[in-house]
């Protein structure tokens, strides 16, 4: 019996034994995994020289170098001071030992972050008590994030607002949303700043705050939100009286969008449309309100100050648009019929205000953007070496005209193009290499580019912006009058793409007696611009991924190199034309212009309270312009036998009558009948006149006439 009891005693211990020495295994582990990871980012290294700075400037400047986040409290650690530091290539671990460390200030890493604390205070107390996370340490005042403001936004009955915008006034881009239980945090980037408090339906409301700072915020309800009028095509509502699914982007989020289509101005701001940007310079996004149907046209219905619109949105300025109202079903564009079936966007411009002095106002932005990230392809070398395994995997022989034959392949110095057979290859000083040789119809010789040609970076690159506004305004008790001027310089990151528009802009109402009012609203703008095919796989950006980085973009005599007289092969991939040529030869040779007038003049009458009779012609006119010599570039893979200039022109026009009766009145408080008859007739016409002239003897811009050959003739009308 002793001896049974005996050996359960010895297995209990052994048992309490292996377990121990498995959980001293793993927290040794665990603590060795936790103490590498803190060893890595403290051999991290920074490089750095500054005269004078501020300690929290010097911090940002570590954060950025090494992807290391620093928590601290600017007061504790006296993140204002001063000091001069020159360090290169040293390790991070070193870096605080020698220049922080020494202005009292300690520190431990803790969850990837280093915190920062004074030495010999409260804070150490806290650093060696049991909090090991980071949530935990951020809970202690001593570390605070640098200029941090939290808070939560509720309503007058204390629910939160979720999606609640909070925004720094004196920078709009400093600005967050509140989450799922009404709270934000922003970082607002300066020790105090006012912040601006924003949601659909209640009023905005503005705090001041400092960092550090916890606040509570309390919005009310908009008391006239229900009565704000939406224009939804033919009359005029509040949003209360309005059943559809009607949305409205006010004239405040329009000025604070810096964009060069109406179309952008929607994105993201509207529940259940969708907004794609196309890219290039110029070209007009594309609205979808009631998504992508299989058959015929997906296009919104646009509707300028009363008249549907034909031509590209493109030419709207959207500086000049004061409410954007978007009709999304059948309730609210039934009256537009078939035209309004996908939809529609109706645009309010804006106007003089009643009882606002007459105002002159300037707006301007410029933007510049630049690829952050360019597509990476195989060097020439690392691409024959790919070719040269699979000729290997296929049991194939190690021999190709362009690499030579060998365990490895040769890059060559010179390809030759001919006008016909196959092209030749040549060493450096070789015969066939001669210069006095080259010929560009049929003896083009390419100096390989043996680093390797970036056909991306060669037409994508940098581009820049800027956007001018000047508007006059006023109005009277019996008048109102807007005139507005608007220039936009867009220039594309692709090659040779740029978007220029001029807009003119003006609006007048005048009121002669209570029971009349007449004016117009009328629209001239003015456009030129090349822009991008990145929708077409068979396109300038799809040929970049094709082309091979052995051929340069010139050859040896500065023309620009083609891919006729070499085979497309695995072995040499040429692509399809020169994109630099296609490009800069589009912008030299290519010309024209678009441009439109849209406008519309009212008459109202009220003989009696409440009856208005309106009368409005709508105008539109879209005249446009084309200039465009191909030469016969030989270099090409399709290149033409002769030379051709096309030139041709036409316009499309709107004409249209509107007349409307209305009724609105009152019974009681409560009560309010309102109905309307209207009836439009429109009438449109499309003409267009284009010729063609090949093999012109002269190729200058000055000789380039249709007269200067035999000219082919077309055009039409389209009623």
């Amino acid at each position: 019996m002793k001896k049974k009891q005996l050996v359960a005693t010895i297995l209990l211990v052994m048992k309490i034994t292996i377990v121990q020495l498995t959980l001293a295994f793993i927290f040794t582990f665990s603590l060795y995994a936790k103490e590498t990871s803190g060893q890595e980012i403290l051999d991290k290294k920074i490089s750095m020289s500054v005269e004078n700075m501020q300690l929290r400037k010097i911090i940002s400047k570590l954060q950025n170098q090494t992807g290391v986040k620093f928590l601290y409290s600017p007061n504790t650690i006296r993140a204002d001071r001063k000091i001069s530091l020159s360090v290169v290539d040293k390790k991070l671990g070193i870096f605080i030992n020698e220049i922080i460390r020494p202005l009292s200030i300690d520190y431990k890493v803790v969850d990837d972050q280093i915190l920062l604390f004074p030495a010999n205070s409260d804070a150490q107390t806290v650093m060696d008590s049991s909090s090991e996370t980071i949530q935990d340490i951020q809970a202690n005042s001593f570390f605070l994030t640098d200029n941090i403001v939290t808070g939560a936004v509720t309503d007058n009955n204390g629910t939160p607002l979720i999606g609640a915008t909070v925004m720094v006034k004196s920078n709009t881009s400093i600005i967050t949303t509140t989450d799922n239980v009404g709270k934000f945090k922003l970082d607002i980037g300066t020790q105090a700043a006012v912040l601006v408090i924003t949601y659909t339906g209640f009023k905005s409301q503005e705090i001041s705050v400092t960092a550090n700072q916890s606040v509570s915020i309390t919005l009310s309800i908009a008391e006239n939100s229900l009565d704000a009028v939406i224009v939804t095509g033919y009359s005029k509502q509040s949003k209360k009286d309005v059943t559809g699914a009607v949305s409205t982007v006010s004239s405040d989020v329009i000025s604070k969008t810096p964009v060069t289509d109406v179309g952008s101005v929607l994105q993201g701001r509207v529940a259940g449309v969708s907004v794609d940007e196309q890219g290039g310079p110029g070209n007009t996004s594309v609205v979808r309100i009631r998504g992508f149907g299989s058959n015929g046209n997906n296009d919104v219905l646009y509707v300028i100050d009363g008249v549907q619109m034909r031509g590209g949105s493109n030419l709207i300025n959207p500086n000049d648009i004061e409410t954007i109202t978007v009709l999304k079903d059948p309730s609210t564009t039934a009256l537009y019929g078939a035209q309004g079936g996908n939809g529609v966007v109706v645009i309010t411009t804006k106007t003089g205000k009643r009882g606002a002095t007459p105002k002159l106002e300037y707006n301007s932005y410029a933007s510049w953007e630049s690829p952050t990230t360019y597509p990476k392809s195989l060097s020439p070398q690392q691409y024959a070496d790919a070719y040269w395994n699979y000729l290997k995997n296929s049991n194939l022989p190690l021999t190709d005209q362009f690499y030579g034959s060998g365990a490895t392949p040769t890059l060559p110095d010179f390809i030759i193009e001919k006008s016909s057979g196959l092209p030749i290859v040549a060493a450096e000083g070789s015969p066939e290499a001669n210069p006095a040789l080259y010929n560009l119809l049929n003896y083009r010789i390419l100096k390989t580019n043996t680093k390797g040609t970036d056909w991306f970076r060669s037409v994508i690159g940098q581009s820049f912006t800027n956007n001018h506004q000047l508007t006059l305004s006023g109005a009277t008790d019996r008048s109102n009058y807007s005139l507005g001027f608007g220039y936009l310089n867009n220039k594309g990151t692709l090659l040779a793409t740029y978007f220029t528009r001029y807009s003119l802009r003006v609006n007048t109402e005048f009121r002669p007696t209570q029971w009349l009012k007449v004016g117009e609203n009328v629209e001239f703008s003015y456009t030129q611009g090349a822009g991008t095919d990145n929708h077409n796989p068979q396109g300038t950006l799809a040929d970049l991924y094709q082309r091979s980085p052995l051929i340069p973009i010139y050859d040896i005599a500065g023309n620009y190199s083609g891919p006729k007289g070499i085979v497309d092969t695995k072995a040499l991939h040429t692509g399809g034309n020169n994109p630099v040529l296609g490009q800069t030869n589009g912008r030299k040779n290519s010309n024209g212009y678009n441009a439109g007038m849209i406008g519309s003049a009212f008459v109202d009458i009220e003989p009696i309270k409440g009856l208005i009779f309106e009368s409005k012609v709508g105008a539109q006119f879209y005249p446009y312009s084309f200039r465009f010599f191909l030469d016969t570039f030989p270099q090409n893979v399709f290149s033409a036998p002769y030379n051709q200039f096309s030139e041709g022109g036409g316009y499309s026009s709107d004409l249209r009558w509107t007349n409307k009766l209305s009724y609105d009145f009152r019974i009681g408080a409560l009560h309010r009948i309102s109905a309307f008859v209207a009836y439009e007739s429109d009438k449109n016409l499309t003409r267009f006149s284009s010729g063609t002239t090949p093999n012109l003897p002269y190729t200058t811009q000055g000789y380039l006439n249709l007269s200067n050959g035999v000219p082919t003739l077309n055009g039409g009308p389209y009623n």
